[in-house]
């Protein structure tokens, strides 16, 4: 087992759901309103935009005063340079996990993901700027 960390530095910009399709190769979004994170998630197989809107419908979130976050993975300052289907999961999975939100069901009360992964996220107000699970790291919570 490597101790070596897994960095992986998110991009974040707020936008609205007109100008998504300009977000390519983004995996992962996040609503917000005023200070709370409303929903934190990810699309893999489906457009980002059916993602969020199935979302946003599913969860009966009223897009009123909602603010919509599109987090791309900056390559440049990511320590990994393949992008698999196991890092988005376990870096949703440690958003989830770190960060508060209201909507968010699954993957609060445990993190069964990687740990030596840091994620710095930038650009995004309502996030922690740095999230790190180490062996130490809590991974259930009471």
């Amino acid at each position: 087992m490597s101790n070596e960390i897994t960095t992986v530095t998110l991009d974040w910009e707020q936008t609205n759901l007109s100008r998504i399709h300009l977000h390519h190769e983004a995996y992962f979004y996040a609503f917000s309103r005023a200070n709370t994170v409303v929903y934190i998630g990810k699309s893999e197989w489906t457009t980002l935009r059916a993602e969020i809107t199935q979302n946003l419908k599913r969860l009966n979130i009223s897009n009123t005063g909602l603010s919509l976050w599109i987090g791309h993975v900056n390559r440049n300052k990511t320590s990994i340079k393949r992008i698999t289907t196991e890092i988005i999961d376990d870096v949703e999975s440690a958003l989830i996990f770190k960060i508060p939100s209201t909507h968010n069901i699954q993957k609060t009360k445990t993190y069964r993901g990687r740990v030596n992964l840091k994620i710095i996220n930038e650009n995004i107000s309502v996030f922690k700027k740095q999230i790190t699970i180490t062996p130490k790291t809590k991974t259930v919570k009471p």
